[in-house]
């Protein structure tokens, strides 16, 4: 199980807490200690960090994506209802959290086909 300090937690709902301190127990456990740089592409990370914070330090480069670049030259810029601009496998993960309830429901399948496709090891 992975800790986190007060830091980490400071001003984060409980509930918030609770996801992401559970997509890094997830990403922890399946994607090994050992080989190397791991790649991570969080889909729908906005103007946070909290992918990034909530796992270990240096665990991985965790590349940002979103449909509205909010001024942030590190964000991917994606748009809705198009293949994420990404090679089949590019990432050891890809994690879209509070994302599914804002693409339209005939487009979901469709929308968790393509972090599947990206991802060489897990999808959350």
């Amino acid at each position: 199980m992975t800790t986190h300090s007060k830091e980490n937690l400071a001003g984060h709902q409980f509930d918030l807490h609770a996801r992401y301190a559970t997509l890094s127990e997830i990403l922890t456990a399946a994607l090994p200690a050992s080989g190397g740089q791991r790649d991570i592409l969080d889909v729908g990370a906005g103007t946070s960090r909290l992918t990034e914070a909530y796992l270990p330090q240096g665990f991985a480069c965790v590349t940002r994506s979103d449909v509205d670049g909010f001024d942030d030259p590190d964000l991917v810029r994606i748009t809705p209802g198009s293949p994420l601009p990404f090679e089949d496998g590019a990432f050891d993960a890809v994690v879209a959290m509070d994302v599914i309830e804002h693409v339209p429901p005939a487009e979901r399948p469709w929308f968790v086909r393509e972090c599947l496709r990206l991802a060489r090891t897990v999808a959350v």
